[in-house]
């Protein structure tokens, strides 16, 4: 269990995710770090929106690092 939290803030109504809150392990400066996060457009007409990553320390509050990702868009649901 690391000291850092990745925290994934979304449109309910639009996507669904399994847990928005994930412990990282230490980070060190220099490698690109590549998280997957599984989430799923529920929205039966599709559509986009943007989420929110985050990146916490476990005893603050406040972010260490914040991301807007435009999410492309998903297909409507077939009947």
């Amino acid at each position: 269990n690391g000291d850092l939290q990745l925290i994934v803030k979304y449109n309910t109504d639009m996507y669904s995710c399994q847990k928005g809150l994930y412990d990282l392990p230490a980070l060190v400066p220099g490698p690109q770090y590549r998280f997957e996060v599984p989430l799923f457009c529920i929205d039966r007409n599709g559509g986009s929106d943007a989420i929110q990553v985050c990146v916490c320390l476990t005893n603050s509050a406040v972010p260490a690092l914040a991301a807007q990702i435009a999410m492309p868009f998903c297909d409507p649901f077939d009947d």
